[in-house]
């Protein structure tokens, strides 16, 4: 019965401490900032990689359409996230463009996936390029942040 009443006690303390650190109670607001934008910032760009690799290759134009639905899914959780964090008011304008970026991207994805389930790699590769802005935009926000003294990283 002891280590059950001490292994709850030590689950609510860390839960404590979970909820602390997510609410911002006291810490660095930059440092909590930078680690909750890495968090978020890191599986966007291993979902970068893998979109990459299934459009580049006519041969896996049939994983495309999962791919880009999955990416799809993935800028939208971003943009969801980003919006659960509280960046210092210097990265306001910067974090809020992020959001933006990651929703355009997300519709954009959305407009890809129906060409890639066709199996029209010409087509797919046509539609890629008008949305092509999009992710060096990402790239801009992140060494805007980056320029500011933010220590994100690079998707």
């Amino acid at each position: 019965m002891q280590f059950r009443r001490t292994g709850s006690l030590a689950l609510l303390g860390l839960a404590l401490a979970v909820v602390s650190v997510a609410c911002g109670s006291g810490g660095d607001p930059k440092r909590e900032y930078e680690q909750g934008s890495a968090a978020v910032i890191v599986p966007v760009g291993q979902e970068l990689d893998r979109l990459n690799v299934a459009t580049s290759d006519r041969s896996r134009i049939a994983e495309a359409a999962a791919e880009i639905a999955r990416a799809e899914d993935v800028f939208w959780s971003m943009s969801e996230q980003l919006e659960d964090l509280h960046p210092p008011d210097d990265a306001r304008r910067l974090h809020d463009n992020l959001g933006v970026i990651a929703r355009t991207y997300a519709r954009q994805l959305a407009r890809l996936r129906p060409v890639a389930e066709r199996r029209d790699y010409d087509a797919l590769v046509e539609a890629e390029s008008a949305s092509d802005d999009t992710i060096p935009a990402l790239y801009a926000m992140i060494r805007a942040l980056r320029r500011k003294g933010y220590d994100v990283p690079t998707p």
